[in-house]
């Protein structure tokens, strides 16, 4: 009876495992599209972020027309500087990887691991 059980589980795994991958990548794949968007208003955005510290941050912001950069901490939000232009920099096409890239990536670290 325990070699039918066993049997019965891992078939559950066969079908269960491809179905959680399934919907992880749609939910990436279009749940991301969708957050950006909902996290946009029309006066301000964030433009980017780079962590200093486990709890502390700068933030390039838009707000309407103008371009500020702000220190972030844990216990404040200071104005560092407005800046008069931001360079538009975009990641070369080479340096972006989709799911399949990042999901292939994954699996040959744990192989090297093991």
């Amino acid at each position: 009876m325990d070699d039918m059980t066993l049997f019965y589980s891992y078939i559950k795994l066969l079908i269960a495992l491809p179905l959680v991958l399934g919907l992880a990548y749609l939910s990436l794949k279009y749940g991301g599209r969708y957050l950006r968007n909902a996290q946009r208003t029309r006066n301000i955005e964030v433009l980017e972020r780079v962590v200093l510290q486990k709890n502390a941050s700068l933030f390039v912001v838009k707000v309407g027309e103008d371009y500020h950069l702000m220190g972030v901490t844990d216990q404040e939000i200071r104005l560092l500087k407005e800046l008069d232009y931001v360079p538009e920099v975009r990641p070369e096409a080479d340096e972006l990887k989709s799911f399949r890239e990042y999901m292939k990536d994954s699996v040959e670290r744990l192989r090297r691991r093991s």
